[in-house]
């Protein structure tokens, strides 16, 4: 059984442009979404156990933030308890690809559930733990792809569809206003302009890193593969 966890230079007019676009929140509005506050988001950013959209460390512009970031920070607390607050924030920004694929799907594909994974596996002869394989797809695609791997030790499964309506429900209680959908449609203009889009938004935010005088941790993988083509590789 599959256990599920979920925790009930540019320039600056181009970014804000992108952020309206994707939906545009303020710092408190996020912080009250992730029921923190200010000095303990700082300290997790600081302390490199926050992921943001896009697979970043930082939001792109100061002050302004995502629907995903709600949707990454919480990943993040889902896998903290078994991987541990930093190694959750690299498992979930390293993979932003397949969570973000897994939110399409939940958003506009035939109903699901669809799931983001993360799949552990043991080194040969009783060594440690190897790594995490992120996955994405409903609880039967990523059951396939299992049959796949050997060995496994544990298989962690988030609800997408689950996540997604807590945080809707969550911004109509504290009258925090968020779009219906927080990706673009598939097969339209606003879908075809994301990969390069989210370059920009990647560029900006790596540039706030090197402000600090920071560099990225990890380099997440590319963006924006077409969930059907990638299940269709895995086959």
């Amino acid at each position: 059984m599959v256990p599920l966890f979920w925790r009930s230079g540019l320039a600056s007019r181009h970014i804000s442009d992108i952020n309206s676009e994707m939906g545009d929140l303020s710092r408190d509005d996020l912080l009250e979404l992730l029921g923190l506050n200010s000095a303990l988001l700082d300290r997790r950013v600081a302390d490199r156990q926050a992921a943001f959209a896009y697979g970043t460390e930082l939001s792109a512009k100061h002050g302004s933030y995502l629907p995903l970031d709600v949707v990454a920070m919480g990943l993040v607390d889902a896998f903290a308890g078994v991987l541990g607050r930093d190694r959750a924030a690299d498992f979930v920004r390293l993979n932003c690809d397949e969570w973000f694929i897994a939110i399409v799907s939940a958003e506009w594909d035939a109903p699901g559930p669809y799931y983001f994974a993360a799949l552990m596996q043991l080194g040969f002869a009783g060594k440690k733990e190897k790594g995490c394989v992120g996955l994405h797809g409903t609880l039967e695609d990523i059951a396939g792809v299992c049959r796949h791997v050997f060995p496994v030790t544990t298989l962690m499964a988030v609800n997408i569809d689950e996540m997604l309506s807590e945080i809707h429900a969550r911004s109509r209680k504290l009258g925090v206003p968020l779009p219906e959908k927080f990706t673009p449609q598939p097969g339209t203009p606003a879908y075809e302009r994301l990969r390069d889009t989210i370059k920009e938004y990647r560029a900006l935010a790596a540039s706030r890193l090197k402000a600090k005088g920071r560099r990225p941790k990890r380099a997440p993988s590319d963006l924006v593969r077409p969930a059907k083509k990638k299940q269709r590789e895995r086959a």
